[in-house]
């Protein structure tokens, strides 16, 4: 049994023939996953992955999920090169096509979706960067003042001091 982990479901292959006459492997396998039932790209992919070829060598003749379970079953043909695949059905080859397509463009989406995310962090950042600039700036103003204002109180008290000596110096004449 060969077995393939992906982000959300785990890939069993339960039943492996090689068919020489039509240059292909037939695949009978079983996907265990947790929320979704995933998708014929994600197998297509699993299964090329498993059997070390090009995802555009595997077709998937159908996949089955019995009602309220979280795994689904199916049947998968494993060509050994392109020329051998004109056997397979137009429509069969169109669906495997089509899904990798869709799978490239989900993927380009989501791509770009991560991108975005990762802009507006780096926006953040700067944001932040820039706030706490002004608030260090803020502060070391706020600092100045409170200093001018203690050398202020402390120019006011010596000039009490003189004041007081001045006037016992008056007194005393």
């Amino acid at each position: 049994m060969i077995k393939g982990v992906v982000m959300s479901f785990k890939l069993e292959i339960t039943n492996k023939n090689t068919n020489p006459i039509f240059n292909r492997t037939e695949v009978l396998f079983e996907a265990k996953h947790d929320k979704e039932t995933p998708s014929r790209a994600d197998i297509i992919r699993e299964i090329a992955k498993a059997f070390k070829v090009d995802e555009s060598l595997v077709v998937v003749d159908y996949i089955r999920q019995p009602f309220g379970m979280h795994k689904c079953f199916g049947r998968a043909k494993v060509y050994s090169n392109k020329e051998s695949m004109d056997i397979e059905s137009s429509h069969i080859l169109e669906r495997a096509r089509k899904a990798l397509e869709t799978r490239t463009e989900e993927a380009k989406a989501q791509e770009k979706k991560e991108e975005k995310k990762e802009e507006k962090k780096e926006e953040k950042k700067e944001e932040k960067k820039e706030e706490k600039k002004e608030e260090k700036k803020e502060e070391k103003k706020e600092e100045k003042k409170e200093e001018k204002k203690e050398e202020k109180k402390e120019e006011k008290k010596e000039e009490k001091k003189e004041e007081k000596k001045e006037d016992k110096k008056e007194d005393k004449e």
